[in-house]
């Protein structure tokens, strides 16, 4: 009788310990999807900011690109605006100092012998 009451009571205490287990056992299959999930997130934005920032690089790439060709288009018209100017302040010379002989040749004759 002893033996089956023991027996009893270890069959009791190995369904216990199983239960035990189990719940351990699906305790961590739990955790691990969890993680599973949390990685797989994880890996999904890494994903998509390498996508954004590739994105970026084109840009900036475009923006660099974009920079030196307005640098160098702007770099034209300076040097085209200097030229233009210093025309116009020669040909401004040139038709003060024309006047300004015309007028002596006037008053002293063309050949200055008047004055």
């Amino acid at each position: 009788m002893l033996t089956l009451k023991f027996l009893n009571y270890l069959s009791q205490n190995d369904i216990v310990i199983e239960e035990y287990k189990n719940d351990n056992v699906n305790n961590v299959n739990i955790e691990l999807e969890k993680t599973k999930n949390s990685v797989s997130l994880l890996i999904d934005k890494t994903i998509d900011r390498e996508g954004k920032l590739e994105e970026l690089d084109i840009k900036s790439s475009k923006l660099q690109d974009n920079s030196n060709m307005f640098y160098k288009k702007t770099k034209k018209v300076k040097k085209k605006h200097f030229i233009n100017n210093k025309c116009s302040c020669l040909l401004i010379f040139f038709i003060l100092f024309t006047l300004i002989y015309l007028l002596l040749s006037y008053k002293c004759g063309f050949d200055f012998n008047k004055c």
